[in-house]
């Protein structure tokens, strides 16, 4: 369990605070929310850079059609 925990810790750069679990299941409970932030920041700045990209793209469609009227 210490080594899963490292492991988990080491890979969402949680890292090692003063304040570390120390039963098995604490270790799992930590692995299991350091994971869950990890997915839940990856699937925010995943929306966050799709919908600056679809942005993009109406503004380059928007021109195309402003450039084909002229």
């Amino acid at each position: 369990m210490d080594c899963l925990y490292w492991a988990v810790a080491t890979m969402t750069s949680t890292g090692y605070g003063d304040i570390k679990p120390m039963l098995p299941s604490e270790m799992m409970y930590a692995c299991f929310v350091a994971l869950l932030g990890k997915i839940l920041i990856g699937y925010m700045l995943g929306t966050v850079a799709a919908t600056l990209a679809n942005d993009e793209s109406l503004r380059v469609w928007y021109e195309q059609r402003v450039m084909v009227r002229i």
